[in-house]
């Protein structure tokens, strides 16, 4: 009896760990998406859809062997730039209890943020993870990037979206007209 628990319990960490590994290692990051001047590559397995509104792009990419698991990318335009945690707070994407940090995307700033949401579900509370990430260039370009899965963060999920981060392209912008100086005349 106790050789036969032991292999059951063998056989459980070995499937934990083959587990743990899947969403680690969920696939080389070499589908590009291109949004504004931002490259976001995902991973070659994970089926990506993207929807346009008059105001953002929508590109949704889910988790083959776990479709709750799932990457958002989200750009927009503003009329005039801001600091990306303000963009997260003002637009309701970052809410309830949260942790964040300043980022550094590409040589551009951003933050990076995680929480933890309880959805109802079927009459059930369910935990689910959020980790995001924001980019807003000078020009008011947003990228928001979010991973969302049920469940508590995980390390796994910390390194999979440094993965995505790490990878992430933004072109330099264009340099600013600039005004040509004022002339100064002499005496009338």
């Amino acid at each position: 009896m106790q050789v036969v628990l032991f292999f059951i319990l063998l056989g459980t960490v070995g499937l934990a760990q083959w587990v743990s590994k899947r969403h680690a290692n969920t696939g080389k990051l070499n589908t590009p998406i291109t949004l504004g001047n931002f490259t976001l590559y995902l991973p070659a397995d994970w089926p990506a859809e993207q929807k346009q509104t008059p105001g953002s792009i929508h590109v949704v990419a889910a988790d083959p062997d776990d479709p709750s698991r799932r990457l958002d990318a989200i750009f927009q335009r503003l009329r005039q730039s801001m600091e990306p945690m303000d963009y997260l707070l003002r637009s309701g994407i970052v809410t309830g209890s949260w942790s964040g940090a300043q980022i550094n995307a590409d040589g551009n700033p951003g933050a990076y943020v995680e929480m933890m949401r309880i959805n109802d579900y079927k009459g059930e509370r369910i935990f689910s993870k959020n980790i995001l990430a924001c980019i807003i260039l000078p020009d008011g370009q947003v990228l928001t990037v979010q991973l969302t899965a049920p469940g508590a963060i995980t390390q796994d999920d910390r390194e999979f979206m440094a993965e995505i981060l790490k990878h992430l392209k933004i072109q330099p912008l264009p340099p600013a007209a600039t005004q040509p100086a004022l002339q100064q005349w002499e005496g009338i």
